[in-house]
């Protein structure tokens, strides 16, 4: 009889054993962010002497810092001096609702990470609606039930770490996508950075100016220097292009010692004059450390593009500007080279 191929003794003789074992790593994950340093803080808030202390003691007991407080009006400043983790607030607040005790409180907290426990009010059910409207995350209606009450206070400091962990997340995406655009070295944009805020600015039919920047022999500073030594110059120069554009333009490294500045909107009419000032600025930039060089001059092609209709693409502005920046190299180097009327027509023609 012929074998099935889901037949496990038949899998078994075609496929040799593999045996392998699990190790637990004792690392701290990097996926979540730290847990909390110590004991949480819950800050209880109620005007009843004997049934704050009593619930402060059975907090204390379960592991919790608890600071005390007998009106709202002191709790602001508790929370202020405290930063507390979760606020239980008491049925006895001094004449002051649920209501409009949460709504101040919440003025402390703009992001909403401090959790609001309501306990006591008899099940006053309005007064308990009105107070988790204006902002309070549970309730629990006798306050002497302290099993229930505890029960609340942890499920609400897991929803807290909870959302602790998605900001944390959240806050590591921008960094990452930040890290993504940025160039490690000169902390500017990268190429990817300048190409994405160059064809944006083009969708949008925002009047551009490119510019490509490139350090003249720059490989003799290497050679003569080190390496780290240029490094430093390129740091410096990513400073001083920043510090001559106009606001709202982004300079890139775009490779090695070159460079791109986009001009965006109505400060593009300015291209060149713009080329000239970051030109003057990087050739009086004379010292770079005792090891470094004394002087370093740039080249810089610039196309002023007005983006008319069937505007160029940006890999055709940024070729007519690397075309203009050699035609800089060419005549001379340490000088401004602006892409002809022609150059740009063709490069509208194509897109």
């Amino acid at each position: 009889m012929t074998q099935s191929y889901l037949d496990p003794a038949a899998i078994a003789s075609t496929y040799p054993k593999v045996s392998f074992s699990l190790v637990r790593s004792r690392k701290v994950s990097d996926t979540v962010p730290p847990d909390h340093e110590g004991p949480r803080t819950v800050l209880i808030v109620d005007e009843d002497d004997e049934r704050r202390s009593t619930m402060a003691e059975l907090l204390r007991g379960d592991g919790f810092m608890v600071v005390e407080c007998s009106g709202v009006r002191r709790a602001f400043s508790e929370i202020v001096a405290f930063s507390p983790d979760l606020v239980v607030l008491g049925a006895e607040l001094g004449g002051i609702s649920w209501a409009d005790a949460c709504r101040e409180l919440r003025l402390l907290d703009p992001s909403k990470m401090m959790p609001i426990v309501l306990s006591g009010g008899g099940g006053d059910e309005a007064a308990m609606v009105a107070g988790i409207e204006a902002g309070a995350d549970d309730y629990v209606a006798d306050a002497t039930r302290v099993g229930e009450l505890k029960a609340r206070i942890h499920a609400q400091l897991r929803h807290r770490r909870d959302r602790e962990v998605l900001m944390w997340a959240r806050e590591q995406r921008s960094s990452f996508r930040a890290q993504a655009l940025t160039d490690p070295l000169t902390r500017v944009g990268n190429r990817r950075h300048g190409m994405s805020v160059l064809e944006d600015a083009l969708s949008r039919g925002e009047p551009v100016g490119v510019l490509m920047v490139d350090l003249d022999h720059f490989k003799r500073v290497n050679d003569a220097y080190g390496h780290r030594a240029g490094d430093v110059v390129l740091k410096r120069v990513a400073q001083a292009l920043e510090q001559n554009v106009p606001s709202g333009s982004v300079v890139s490294r775009w490779g090695g010692e070159e460079f791109t500045i986009i001009v965006r909107g109505d400060e593009a009419v300015f291209a060149v004059e713009v080329a000239e000032r970051c030109r003057e600025a990087i050739a009086q930039l004379h010292s770079f450390g005792p090891a470094g060089p004394s002087h370093v001059t740039a080249s810089i092609g610039v196309v002023p593009w007005s983006a008319p209709e069937g505007a160029s693409s940006g890999a055709d502005l940024l070729a007519q500007a690397d075309e203009a920046l050699h035609a800089a190299k060419h005549n001379g180097r340490d000088q401004v080279s602006v892409a002809s009327a022609p150059e740009l027509r063709r490069a509208g023609e194509r897109a």
